[in-house]
């Protein structure tokens, strides 16, 4: 079974939202990129992410006191999920490494001191 959606008014309603989010977006895109900079070494991701957020639900966020707070705080979220991301990655590699080691059968040598060659 298919549910239809709406078309009508809700699209018509839209298009001064998008203009309003794309304002914003041009306003703010680059400060919260500076921003999220100092925080990770790949923000655009996160910044991304935060915007593409906003956008879906700009209906919404709109109507909030400090939209770019709400945006930056998602923003903050994604970077941490993206840093602990690349955490995990990089433990289940030592981990995989030292259970390779503890048979004898490669050199006694973690990822981190063969990265730091």
């Amino acid at each position: 079974m298919t549910q239809e959606r709406a078309v009508g008014p809700t699209k018509a309603a839209a298009r001064p939202d998008t203009a309003d989010f794309e304002r914003f977006f041009r306003t703010n895109y680059l400060a919260l990129a500076r921003m999220m900079s100092l925080l990770t070494p790949d923000p655009d991701d996160a910044v991304q992410e935060a915007f593409l957020q906003a956008h879906r639900h700009w209906d919404r966020v709109s109507t909030y006191e400090n939209p770019l707070a709400w945006v930056r705080l998602v923003a903050v979220q994604r970077g941490r999920n993206i840093h602990r991301g690349r955490l995990r990655r990089l433990e289940a590699v030592d981990r995989l490494h030292r259970h390779r080691t503890v048979g004898g059968d490669e050199p006694s040598r973690s990822w981190r001191s063969r990265r730091e060659r």
